[in-house]
């Protein structure tokens, strides 16, 4: 009897603990709208790898913008009132570019800020982290060499796809004695601008870099007839 009344009061136990878990919901938490840790849900007795969510309250995720990814593709400064795309170099840097893929001159160059002169290359690119590159140059169709030049965090990096995967590479820069700044991937050869390094690069490999650079991957102009964002 007392046998029988044990295995009623398990059986008891059980039905009640199913019929709180079907009133309950979860969520992995691999997903990047869960509660924040200061939040009182504790992870369930039963399935540790999740957690109890309240779906009537806001994600945190709410507040990140449709399509939020686009928004490493070109620079960007963020402000109360919107977002507000960043100058990509002069008219005058990118006259001064055309004219020497044009006539293979520097003269015209030389006289253009170095910044500009960079900020005119479809290729360069200005405060991305190396995931964002990455997802660049995935973006462009997995070309083999396909390249960008980023300025993060104070360094220029060069980031390639090779070999099914991207590789990151920092270019020195560095002030010589007469004032000017050098660009080095090799210890043995410096170039003047970034323009100069890729043009080499592509026609030469090294012992840094053991492939020949391909084509740049661009930034995409802005439409004045649509949203900076590609919309749903």
């Amino acid at each position: 009897m007392t046998q029988s009344r044990r295995f009623s009061a398990f059986i008891d136990q059980i039905r009640n603990w199913t019929s709180a878990i079907k009133d309950k919901q979860y969520r992995s938490l691999s997903t990047g709208d869960l509660v924040s840790p200061s939040s009182s849900s504790k992870p369930s007795e039963f399935e540790p790898d999740f957690m109890e969510m309240d779906f009537g309250s806001t994600p945190t995720t709410s507040s990140l913008p449709a399509h939020f990814d686009d928004c490493d593709l070109v620079p960007m400064e963020f402000k109360k009132n919107g977002v507000k795309l960043l100058p990509q170099g002069s008219k005058q840097a990118e006259k001064a570019m055309k004219n020497h893929r044009k006539f293979g001159s520097n003269e015209e160059l030389s006289k253009i800020k170095m910044e500009d002169i960079h900020k005119a290359q479809s290729w360069f690119f200005v405060d991305i982290d190396p995931r964002s590159a990455e997802r660049i140059l995935m973006s462009d169709g997995f070309r083999e060499a396909s390249f960008l030049i980023s300025y993060f965090q104070q360094k220029y990096v060069l980031s390639i796809w090779r070999k099914n995967k991207v590789e990151h590479l920092v270019i020195r820069h560095y002030k010589k004695k007469n004032g000017s700044t050098g660009f080095m991937l090799d210890i043995d050869r410096s170039f003047k601008n970034l323009v100069e390094l890729t043009e080499y690069y592509t026609k030469n490999k090294s012992y840094v870099l053991c492939t020949k650079l391909s084509k740049g991957v661009s930034r995409p102009r802005r439409n004045n007839n649509q949203d900076i964002r590609s919309r749903a």
